[in-house]
C-alpha cells in the first residue's frame, strides 16, 4: 500500500494526476483495483494531498461503476458498487472541515465536493439495501455537511433521520451523538440558553456511559459546537 501511494504521489508530481489514474486502472483484477483506490482515500489524507484524494478517489468510482455495469457477475456487481459507496463516504467524511487534524487544509471546492459525496453514499446505502446503522451513518454525515453549509433546515431533516435510524440499533453512543449534532444545529439556526443547556446534556450522558465510542463523540460534540459558533460570528 506505501508503495503504491508513494507511485500514485511520483506520477501526479512528474507528470499529472490522470497519469496516476491509468496507473492505477492497470493494477489487475477490478476488485483489487477498487480496493486500491479506497485506500488511497485515507493514504494521501494524512499526505495533506486533498485535491489529489478528491480527483483521484472519484476516477475510482466511475472506475468501479463501468466495471460494474460490464460483468455478468452479480456478486462482483455488488461489491463494485459497495465500493462506489464506500469510497464516496470515505471521500466525504475526509472532507468535512471539522476534524481537526494537524497539517490538513479543506478547501471550499473539496467540502462541497464532500457534500456530493455524502448524497452519493446515501442514495448507494437505499439502493444496496443497507441496514439502519450504514443508513444512520449516511445521513449522519450528510447532515453534518449541511450544517457546515449553514443549510440547517436540510441538516436538521438528515439529522433526525439519522438519530431515527439508531434508535432502530439501540446503539446509545449513537443516538446521543446524533441528538448532539441536532442540539449544536437548532441552537445555530436559533441561539437560545436553552438549546446550550441540551447539548451540555447530551455531552454528560455520553461521557456517563464512559465506552470509547462515548468519549470520542463527547469530544466531538465539544469540536464541532466551536467550529460552528466560530463560523456563525463570521461576517
Amino acid at each position: 500500500a506505501k508503495q503504491n501511494l508513494l507511485e500514485v504521489i511520483r506520477l501526479v508530481d512528474t507528470y499529472d494526476i490522470m497519469a496516476a489514474v491509468e496507473y492505477m486502472n492497470s493494477r489487475g483484477k477490478a476488485f483489487e483495483t477498487a480496493m486500491q483506490y479506497n485506500r488511497l482515500v485515507k493514504d494521501l489524507y494524512w499526505k495533506n494531498r486533498i485535491t489529489e484524494l478528491v480527483t483521484l478517489s472519484r476516477c475510482g468510482i466511475q472506475y468501479c461503476y463501468l466495471k460494474a455495469a460490464e460483468t455478468k457477475d452479480l456478486k462482483l456487481k455488488t461489491d463494485l458498487m459497495g465500493f462506489v459507496k464506500t469510497i464516496s463516504y470515505n471521500i466525504s467524511a475526509n472532507t468535512w472541515p471539522v476534524w481537526g487534524d494537524k497539517g490538513i487544509t479543506i478547501s471550499a471546492e473539496n467540502r462541497l465536493t464532500g457534500l456530493d459525496c455524502a448524497k452519493t453514499n446515501l442514495r448507494l446505502a437505499v439502493y444496496l439495501n443497507k441496514d439502519y446503522f450504514p443508513m444512520g451513518n449516511a445521513h449522519w454525515l450528510l447532515g453534518a455537511h449541511y450544517m457546515v453549509e449553514k443549510d440547517y433546515t436540510r441538516a436538521i431533516l438528515s439529522l433526525m433521520k439519522a438519530r431515527s435510524a439508531y434508535k432502530r440499533t439501540g446503539k446509545a453512543e449513537y443516538i446521543l451523538m446524533a441528538q448532539g449534532y441536532l442540539a449544536i444545529t437548532e441552537l445555530v439556526k436559533k441561539p437560545t440558553r436553552e438549546g446550550g443547556a441540551n447539548i451540555m446534556s447530551v455531552v454528560v450522558k455520553l461521557k456517563a456511559l464512559d465506552t470509547d465510542d462515548a468519549n470520542f463523540f463527547a469530544s466531538q460534540i465539544e469540536t464541532v459546537l466551536k467550529y460552528m459558533s466560530k463560523i456563525t460570528k463570521k461576517k
